[in-house]
């Protein structure tokens, strides 16, 4: 019965649909990616999205494609010099194939690759490959390792062995380890990134191995590395000290010497991890509180992470007074109480702390906000600065007014934004806070006027608007940079409306988007011959975040309502086509496109020439299918010849101009399918200049490069090119691969 029904709906188109964009929502609900076979145009594609099958088998096109332009019929091509597929560079073109199998840990698709190319390369040519993951801290999968240890590949790749060697420390075997050192002829393990290349190995074996004895593997680990000039103490000793391993701590005490274990603890990325990790045993081993790291930062990664023990251990130390008092700031910036309580019974008794009156605490953070806190700062002599995140955190707990109630010199009301702090006790529903920012003296002068963002209009908090509205003449505002419920708003508005309530541009943007445009009609708010003026009179930017907010939104009955409302001066002006390019229906996006189709508004014309370049050459940045741009290519193509018949004289309109070759090689994510489609094509039309057809030979070259899976086009063609280069006159050559 399931089967028939899935056959069912696959056979029904419009059931088909429902349910797939049903689906889609879902996906963008919980953020999850989706991707349409379709759109898996390249190499990086496949492996991104898992499809190892296809990769294979699309990178096997690839390969043979490169081979198959040595036969002799393309070195007849004029202008085409392939020689450089013969050289070691052409294994170069291929490095960024490794460095994404490489960041999706690919065991697969990476032994096909050492595989297939080994088989007509020897490994000596991928020497100079340098892995450009996208961390430094980036790991290999034990799987990963076999296929490159037997396949010696790693071997003769610097940039590989640390972290093959990490593997093999995890896995606590030293007999592999001697094994992979003895085949590298010039071990060269130094890291361009880290200090401790092997400490986040050692980390793990410690911690996954707390309950075994492994000291005589490690100690045997430690002799092998150090037989290959590799000295791996300090990594050690992080290990030890993230996972508390007491056993390890005390062979290291034991078997190095004191001046070197000193100046172990005392390296910066070392200290760090004792001041984060180091419980009181460690510390006590490591004689922490004899030989103190001098810094003015000691103390403060402690605090931040809560460890006790360390900060007992630095309190034992002679510390300056400044060192002291910024310690005791760090614990209200973290909200660690109990740090703070212990330097205070530590220090503040014992040596009477002399605080400079121009130390201020900015914000206490929520969890461990209290008067009574405030009030012991202001005791030890601290000025506590009320601030907006200060007052907001008053408001949170309910403790606006008595916070407000300690008028004190060391209390300063130091706040920037009255609505977004009215705002808040709205969110909070906190009436006691509302009465004091309204009616305080220390308030006064900034409510004469109350004015309230739209955003903290929802369900919970109508009452407090209610409340608000009947004991205050306020003003609505709308900041469209906040998420806002249009139709609760608009409802608000029409329960308790007057005419200054809001600004009118504003009011007709809200019940545009809340779909209640014509209640303003109706209470005769606007007319329809008012209408346009109100928009063609904004200044303040309304009109350009209404139109945003419709393509982001998909409010596509309010977009048509603006380009059947606006003039073509108005579109252009406030209109984003950025925007307009990211609407996420297809047939909603060809529809509106094709509405710019008939505005030859010189704006319109030139943004839709950047726009298309940006989609091309950054796709990712601005957030497009690349593969609108050859829509908005035939758009673009709409408006030059409504411009050519028409002789419009408003609008310069030229060919769009393809991207430069240099351009090309400064941008990372060129769409190379739709750059070719738009620009390399063999019909000519007056709207586009294409490329000659020695840089269409760059970009072919480019663009399998990248790994895009491309026939191999009509300028390579035997034929084609005997022609056109009886009609060129280009000498230079360039190369393929």
């Amino acid at each position: 019965m399931i089967d028939s029904l899935v056959k069912h709906i696959l056979n029904n188109k419009c059931l088909r649909v429902i349910i797939f964009q049903h689906v889609t929502g879902i996906h963008q609900q919980l953020g999850l990616q989706a991707v349409k076979s379709k759109d898996l145009e390249s190499l990086y594609d496949y492996i991104k999205y898992g499809q190892t099958d296809l990769f294979i088998k699309h990178f096997d096109r690839l390969h043979q494609l490169i081979l198959l332009l040595q036969v002799k019929k393309y070195r007849k091509i004029k202008d085409l010099d392939l020689s450089i597929i013969n050289k070691s560079n052409y294994i170069e073109r291929l490095y960024w194939i490794f460095d994404v199998v490489f960041e999706k840990n690919n065991h697969v698709a990476m032994k096909y690759l050492i595989d297939r190319l080994g088989s007509t390369k020897p490994l000596l040519d991928f020497k100079s490959y340098k892995p450009n993951f996208t961390t430094h801290c980036y790991k290999f999968t034990t799987e990963m390792f076999y296929v490159l240890r037997d396949s010696n590949f790693s071997t003769v790749i610097p940039f590989l062995q640390n972290e093959m060697i990490n593997v093999v420390v995890k896995l606590c075997d030293s007999d592999q380890l001697e094994s992979y050192l003895s085949k590298l002829v010039n071990p060269n393990l130094s890291s361009p990134t880290l200090r401790h290349p092997f400490q986040s190995s050692f980390s793990y074996l410690f911690a996954n191995n707390n309950n075994k004895d492994i000291i005589n593997t490690l100690i045997r680990m430690i002799d092998i590395f150090k037989r290959y000039s590799i000295n791996v103490i300090g990594d050690v000793l992080i290990g030890a000290v993230e996972s508390n391993h007491l056993k390890i701590i005390k062979w290291i005490v034991e078997n190095v010497p004191n001046d070197e274990l000193v100046a172990y603890c005392q390296d910066h990325i070392i200290s760090n991890v004792i001041e984060t990790h180091g419980k009181k045993e460690v510390l006590e081993m490591l004689s922490i509180s004899d030989n103190p790291t001098r810094a003015d930062w000691i103390g403060t990664n402690a605090i931040r992470q809560g460890n006790l023990d360390f900060v007992e251990c630095i309190l034992k130390t002679p510390l300056d007074n400044s060192h002291v008092i910024r310690m005791l700031v760090d614990t209200i910036v973290y909200g660690r109480l109990d740090c703070f309580e212990l330097i205070l019974s530590r220090k503040y008794q014992q040596e009477h702390l002399q605080l400079d009156d121009r130390i201020i605490i900015g914000d206490i953070p929520p969890e461990c906000f209290s008067v009574g806190l405030v009030t012991r700062l202001v005791g030890l002599g601290f000025n506590v600065q009320l601030s907006d995140g200060m007052l907001a955190t008053a408001i949170q707990v309910n403790q606006l007014d008595t916070l407000i109630g300690m008028d004190s010199p060391q209390l300063p009301l130091r706040f920037e934004n009255f609505i977004k702090l009215l705002g808040y006790a709205i969110e909070c529903n906190s009436l006691s806070s509302i009465d004091i920012l309204l009616h305080h003296p220390r308030f006064k002068g900034l409510s004469d006027s109350t004015i309230i963002d739209i955003h903290c209009i929802t369900l919970h908090t109508i009452p407090t608007i209610e409340y608000l509205i009947a004991s205050s003449i306020i003003k609505f505002n709308w900041d469209s940079s906040s998420p806002v419920d249009y139709v609760l708003v608009a409802k608000v508005i029409r329960s308790v409306y007057r005419p200054d309530i809001i600004d009118h541009i504003q009011l007709v943007g809200i019940f545009l988007l809340a779909n209640d445009i014509e209640w303003l009609f109706d209470q005769k708010i606007i007319t329809p011959s008012s209408i346009s003026k109100l928009l063609d009179g904004d200044r303040s930017s309304v009109l350009a975040n209404l139109f945003n907010i419709a393509c982001q939104a998909g409010h596509y009955k309010a977009l048509d309502y603006l380009f059947d409302n606006c003039s073509t001066y108005q579109i252009a002006n406030h209109l984003s086509l950025t925007s307009l390019a990211q609407i996420t229906d297809d047939q909603q996006f060809e529809r509106f496109w094709t509405k710019i189709g008939a505005m030859t508004e010189t704006g319109i014309v030139s943004s839709t020439v950047r726009i298309i370049s940006q989609i091309i050459l950054s796709p990712k940045d601005i957030q497009c299918n690349p593969k609108r741009a050859k829509f908005m290519v035939d758009i673009y193509g709409t408006l030059y010849r409504s411009s050519q018949k028409n002789n419009n004289n408003n609008a310069v309109m030229k060919p769009i101009g393809c991207p430069s070759i240099l351009a090309l090689d400064h941008h990372r994510f060129v769409h190379y399918p739709t750059l070719i489609e738009v620009f390399c094509n063999s019909q000519k039309v007056d709207w586009i200049d294409n490329y000659s057809i020695q840089d269409r030979l760059i970009i072919f070259q480019k663009a399998i490069g990248f790994g895009y899976i491309l026939p191999i086009p009509k300028f390579l063609d035997n034929n084609y090119n005997n022609n056109a280069n009886g009609q060129s006159n280009q000498k230079d050559k360039c190369t393929l691969m």
